[in-house]
């Protein structure tokens, strides 16, 4: 745990309560030297997690039939296309 603390000095937490309103909880510091605790206008960065996210919420999309994971994504996109 100690490892754990070292590494990770704070987190936010942000989570759907049972009545469906959200909740958000700040253990920790944002920055140790000042200490600094963690609140809501601490920016984490993403890291890989964004990918696990990315990753549920098309298949969210794709269970409710918004958009289609077997289409190639500019058939499937009204998103601008580039040339780069």
């Amino acid at each position: 745990m100690i490892d754990m603390i070292k590494r990770f000095p704070g987190i936010g937490c942000a989570y759907i309560g049972q009545n469906g309103d959200p909740g958000y909880e700040y253990y920790g510091f944002s920055d140790k030297e000042s200490q600094r605790e963690v609140d809501e206008r601490t920016i984490f960065p993403a890291c890989s997690i964004s990918k696990f996210i990315t990753a549920i919420c098309t298949m969210k999309l794709s269970e409710q039939g918004i958009i289609d994971i077997d289409r190639p994504w500019r058939k499937g996109s009204s998103a601008p296309t580039s040339s780069i």
